[in-house]
């Protein structure tokens, strides 16, 4: 019985930043269906213009692209990460919690789980909209298609399914090592904003020595057309960006280990 209310208890702690956001959340369920409706009805009146039929596996591969991933998508999922652990650093939590590296994996968790709920939003928005605007599910196979425009080549090899499916964990990896990085700057820097700061540096750096071939993050996850002439570089990208991900957490658990909440609390009331 006290395992039963133990585990109770941790699961509801977990949920409960979610459950004291109801508008955040509820705003995030009604714009996400919006963002996606007008990102595809700006690309379809873009390619219309050149005779481009825009199809749903277009648009799973745009989702990727820097305006959506690593503009819109990034900076709300961070917004919400950081009301959900808005109360996670007081010393009446950190009290409750069974260790520091404890509390660093349960908000790594949290992360995750809002990194997959978000990323499964979105997908579901892209397939309604998309579906809703009559667009065909795969064209790469025909001359008459935006994959032909941009690679002059045609596709009869990747299936929608694999679309999808790397679609989603471009998404997911996105925000999750986005959520992972804002997550180690806030716990090695005791400051929201530097997480900001870097993690939006980083995708205008990116951006900007696109031509360059720099990637390290965004760049990786970015499923434009010429990437599926070499399906393979995508995996490699994904393994990549996971195993940054990994680098990142361990190192969180070094520095939760380190971390004195007591000095920080005490260095706060002081200002």
């Amino acid at each position: 019985m006290t395992s039963y209310k133990r585990q109770a208890g941790y699961w509801r702690a977990f949920f409960s930043p979610l459950a004291q956001n109801r508008l955040l959340c509820l705003l995030y369920l009604l714009l996400f269906p919006l963002l996606t409706l007008l990102d595809t009805v700006v690309q379809i009146q873009f390619e219309r213009q050149y005779g481009m039929p825009w199809c749903l596996a277009d648009q799973l591969c745009s989702i990727t692209a820097y305006p959506f991933l690593g503009l819109l998508s990034v900076v709300l999922f961070l917004y919400l990460i950081n009301h959900m652990i808005k109360y996670s650093f007081t010393i009446p939590v950190v009290i409750r919690q069974r260790n520091k590296v404890f509390l660093w994996f349960h908000q790594i968790c949290q992360t995750a789980v809002a990194a997959l709920a978000m990323t499964l939003y979105i997908l579901l928005c892209v397939l309604a909209v998309s579906k809703g605007l009559g667009l065909e599910d795969l064209n790469w196979s025909t001359p008459h298609s935006a994959y032909y425009a941009y690679t002059q080549t045609v596709n009869t090899e990747t299936s929608l399914g694999t679309i999808f499916l790397c679609s989603a964990t471009s998404c997911f990896l996105g925000l999750m090592a986005s959520g992972t990085l804002f997550l180690l700057l806030r716990w090695a820097t005791d400051q929201y904003l530097l997480g900001w700061i870097v993690i939006l540096a980083l995708g205008a750096a990116e951006r900007a020595a696109e031509s360059l071939g720099f990637s390290l993050l965004f760049a990786r996850l970015n499923l434009t057309f010429s990437r599926w002439e070499a399906p393979g570089r995508i995996r490699y990208d994904f393994l990549i960006v996971l195993l940054w991900l990994t680098v990142a957490i361990l190192v969180g658990i070094a520095v939760a280990r380190r971390k004195d909440f007591l000095r920080v609390q005490q260095k706060a009331n002081n200002e």
